[in-house]
Formats: structure tokens, sequence, C-alpha cells
């Protein structure tokens, strides 16, 4: 029987008890169900930043190359993003604009009127880093149901990433843990859920009797549920709420007025807001019960409330107010018990569709300048892009508030979305979300190696967040985002499964992936992974193990051999702890 230390040193494995992480060493706060080390998700990353047939540049926005650039902006918790519009013509300007929750401090974020484009329809990301929102020409935001495509840009306007193609999408909002956007498509024809990176864009098909066009979708602060506008009838134009579960089960009514709309969660989730014929609303969503929050009836000050929005707290609602006569409409706040009414905006532009900035202020506190903290957690250093010098890579924790950035349960426990910030030799930066961990802290791997010998390296990254997991991901990286590698057909089944590339397993699970980049004496390159499932009733085995032998072309690892061999496994004392900088046996660095 052959010893399983002998198996790893057949692949010139000169450290073999490396391989085999003991799970005390790893350090998240949570462990996920367990989950096959060798089958793979469907998860992937692949932003484009694209202008597609718009005619849109990166210039167009605020603090980017070409435009003057400026300075960053400080973007303080209780912010209120809105759209200024320049009059009542469907095809006027609209830029996105900051100001304070209290009017002050106005600033735009978009420059996109430079290019002859229009953008609206802010929604802040539940961490208050980023907004998605619409951008399109004003032709078509105006006469066709206000579509255009989602776009996501930083707090300050930086950093245009396009998330949809075709001019048929609108009204984003996001799920409270980051990762994915609700909007309508095709003129509220359908509500549509994607990942925050563009990827699996599918339907929501409702089961109930909600009937198009769909407007503005709120994602529950709970995730389980979405509140949108629809018609209660096929072809009736007239808009009640509905709630549907988030896979479009359970689709309910939840008003019953001709002419209900823009509903809005409360932070607890036990509130809507919407818009009523006169005046904004609130709903008991459990009882049902509801009394009217602001009054709009028959006066020349106020034709319409609409776009009610939350502040963090929920003491406040935000809300855009048009005037009897058609003339302007104007930004207001209300306290949630209809007192304390405060116009925040004037002036000749229509200031309308608010969103509150996500994070609280502590009562009695100042106002912080800083809202989130951005945490480093790992670094690399690979020649990403070709170009013969060295890029520098990071991996980002984006956490509420301001708290230490050391790995524990503080940061976990307040963690809201991952980045990876790639700094080109070149002097170019690619800042794009990170949604691949399998939830919580990841990245407790995070090295560069060149796969197949082309002078470039690849990036792996420990996507997995419970115990001592280990399951290792693998991406080619360039300016224009990362993508994974994937494993083509046919495979290995069921150790090696076509999809994305993530490879690994740790020390306490049932099977055993540890994973060897090798160069051969040829100089080609061979990437293995070595499953061995432990069919004995200790830890002496017997061990029965199973290698697979691929080699990396493109953006594809081809299955080329496989060996089957049984061995038994010694004593486990003194076995190295796992290394965060080295999770594979990599020859290829």
């Amino acid at each position: 029987m052959t010893d399983l230390k002998e198996e790893f040193r057949t692949l010139d494995r000169l450290d073999a008890p490396d391989l085999w992480p003991e799970a005390e060493h790893r350090r998240p706060g949570t462990i996920r169900p367990h989950r096959r080390p060798s089958r793979f998700v469907a998860a992937a990353v692949a932003l484009v930043v694209a202008a597609v047939g718009i005619g849109l540049v990166v210039r167009a926005f605020r603090g980017t190359a070409g435009r003057n650039p400026q300075p960053a902006i400080s973007v303080p918790s209780g912010a209120i993003a809105f759209v200024r519009v320049a009059g009542p013509d469907l095809d006027a300007a609209r830029e996105i604009y900051l100001m304070e929750s209290d009017g002050s401090g106005v600033r735009a974020l978009t420059d996109a009127g430079a290019d002859g484009m229009v953008a609206a329809e802010p929604a802040w990301s539940p961490a208050g880093t980023r907004i998605a929102f619409v951008l399109s020409t004003p032709e078509h935001l105006g006469a066709y149901a206000g579509d255009g495509d989602v776009f996501l840009m930083n707090a300050d306007g930086t950093r245009l990433i396009q998330l949809t193609h075709g001019l048929q999408a609108a009204h984003p909002a996001w799920s409270p843990d980051g990762s994915r956007i609700v909007f309508v498509r095709d003129q509220g024809t359908s509500l549509v859920v994607m990942n925050a990176d563009g990827s699996g864009a599918r339907e929501i098909a409702l089961d109930g009797g909600a009937y198009p066009p769909y407007q503005s979708p709120a994602w529950s602060p709970d995730g389980s549920r979405i509140a949108f506008q629809a018609s209660p009838s096929p072809g009736v134009d007239t808009n009640s709420a509905y709630v549907a579960n988030v896979d479009g089960t359970g689709t309910t009514r939840a008003t019953h007025g001709g002419s209900d709309g823009t509903p809005a969660w409360s932070p607890d989730g036990t509130v809507l807001a919407y818009a009523g014929a006169d005046g904004i609303y609130l709903l008991d969503v459990a009882s049902g019960s509801e009394h009217r929050l602001t009054d709009c009836r028959f006066r020349e000050d106020c034709g319409r409330d609409s776009h009610p929005s939350w502040s963090p707290d929920g003491s406040r609602i935000a809300f855009a107010r048009q005037d009897g006569a058609g003339t302007t409409v104007q930004v207001f706040v209300v306290n949630a018990d209809g007192t304390g009414l405060l116009q925040l905006t004037s002036g000749p532009e229509w200031n309308t569709d608010p969103s509150w900035h996500p994070v609280p202020v502590e009562e009695g506190g100042p106002s912080p300048t800083a809202s989130v903290t951005r945490c480093t957690q790992a670094t690399t250093t690979g020649e990403f892009d070709g170009d013969g010098t060295m890029d520098d890579a990071e991996f980002i924790e984006v956490v509420s508030g301001t708290v230490s950035c050391e790995r524990g349960g503080v940061v976990f426990a307040l963690l809201t979305s991952q980045e990876l910030v790639i700094r080109f030799g070149s002097g170019q930066t690619l800042e794009q979300p990170f949604t691949d961990c399998q939830g919580g802290l990841c990245a407790y791997v995070f090295e560069a190696a060149d796969l197949d010998g082309d002078g470039r390296d690849e990036l792996a990254v420990d996507v997995s967040s419970g115990g001592a997991t280990g399951l290792v991901e693998f991406y080619r990286v360039n300016q224009d985002g990362i993508r994974p590698l994937v494993i083509a057909e046919p495979g290995d089944p069921p150790n090696v499964e076509p999809g994305p590339a993530i490879l690994g397993g740790g020390f306490d699970s049932g099977l055993q992936s540890p994973i060897v980049c090798r160069v051969n004496d040829d100089g080609t390159r061979e990437f293995v992974s070595i499953h061995a499932e432990n069919v004995g009733d200790s830890l002496s085995g017997p061990w029965r193990v199973h290698t697979t032998t691929m080699v990396l072309g493109g953006d594809q690892l081809v299955v080329t051999s496989t060996d089957d061999s049984e061995s038994s496994f010694p004593d486990t004392s003194g076995i190295p702890s796992f290394s965060e900088t080295a999770p594979l046996d990599n020859e290829c660095s």
C-alpha cells in the first residue's frame, strides 16, 4: 500500500504536510454548511465597462479622467442622493446630486449631460459606498417609461461600471446584503434580479394577480421579499403596491388605491411607505392598517407626493412633492409621525427621486464624515496584464462604521461588501466588487501564480469562509476586470465538474483536495488536484486517493489524465499550520 505522503512526493511536493491545514488556524466568524470541496459553483465576476451603442464615455462622471477631475467627495452618513431635472420637458437634462439631510452642501455626482446623456433613479448600496442608477439618452428615458441601462458608480461619482445593455432597464434596488440588484425591464414588462456584477439575470415569475407595468421595486430589509408597483388588472392603467417573495411566490396586493406606488420599506421591515393619491401613506405590513403621513389634497402647493425614502434610523422620510400647477418638483422631509415638514430643495430645476444614505448616525452624535471602513485584508503582487511591470492586488472588506480592521468578530459582524483593487504597473487601477465569497470573511488565500507559463500571472483567492474548508478559486486579471478560470468538458466527475475552477479542502473535511502547480522538466506546466477520501475509521486510513491533472489553455483548465490509488496516512502530530501565503504547492510563481 502506498503511503499518502509518498503519493505527494510523486508530484514533487517538497513539504507535503502543509497541504493539510488544521481547522483551528483558520478564524472566520461563521462556519457555513459543509460543501463538497471538489464541486464548482456558478459564481463569477464579469464586470465590463463599456459604451455599447449610446455614445457613453467615462469622462461623463466626476473624478474620472478627461473632464477636469474633481477632488474625492466625502459622503457623510445621512446624505441624500436625488435627481435634478432641468424643467418639465421629457428630454430635459437630468443629473444625480448629493446633499446633506438638511438640504445644505448640494453638489453634483454626475456630469452625463456633457456627453448628451441623462442620469436618474439613484439607489444606494447597503454599505453606502456605491450607487446604482440608470443612464440613458434623454429621449429614451423620457419617452420609454424611464428605460436605460443600469450602472454603478462610487459614492463620490467615480468608477463607472455598466451592468445591463440595450436600454431596457429601470428602477434598480439592492438586496440588503449587497449581492444582488432587482430592476424592471422592457418598459416594466418584467421584474428581474441579477447579481451585483451584472451576471445571472433572471426574471421573477410572479404567482399572483399583479400585472405590468411593474415599477419601483424595493427589497425588504430581511432579504426575503420585494415590494413593487403594479396593476391589479391586465391592460388597466391603475396602480397598487404589491409584495412578493424573492422567487415570485406569495404575491400579495398590499394597497387598494388606484394610484398607489413607489413603495419603500422602513429600516426594520415592518412598515411600507408609499405614494397614494393624496399624500404619502404608511402601511403596517403585518396588520394591514394604514394612515396618511402627508396631506396633499386640493392645494396650490401640493399636487402629488411620491418617492418616499426612509432615513437609516427610521425617524424621517424624504419624498418628492409636485405643486398643484405642475410647475415644480422639490424634495421635502417629514418626521415619521407626520410632524416637522421641511423643504430641502428649491430653485427653477425639478428635484426628485430622493434616496437616503443607508448608514445611520448615532443619536446625539455628530454627523460622521466617514460612514464606512475599508479594510485591506490580503495583498499579493503579480504580473497580471503582460506589460512587463509588476502589479499590486488588494482584497478589501468594506465594513460599516469606523472599526478596527483586525480579522475578528467586529469586522465579520459589520461586513457589508468585498472588493478587489488591482493597481497595475502602468498606473491604471481596477476596483471591482467581489461576490464569490461563500459568506463572511474569505481571502485567507490570496496569491499570484503563472499557471500556463505565458508570463502572466493568474490570481488564486480563497472563497470559503468557514472552518478549514479552504476552497480556492482561480481568476485571470486585466484592466477590464477579473474573470474565473473554468473547468472545460468533459471534466473528471464527480471530482472535477465543469464550471468555475474552485478547488481545495481543509483537514477537517471528509474529502481532501490539495492543489499542486508544477513545472515539468520540459518546461510545461500542469495543475494537479488531489482528492483523498478517508474510507477508514481513523486518520490512519486507509485513504482512497484520486488525482486529476489539468493544463491551462486560455481561460480553461482541461483535464489531461487521472489516477487512483489507496494509501495510509501517518500520525498527524507535528503537522505545520496552514499558511495564508502558500495555499498550494506553487512551483509556478
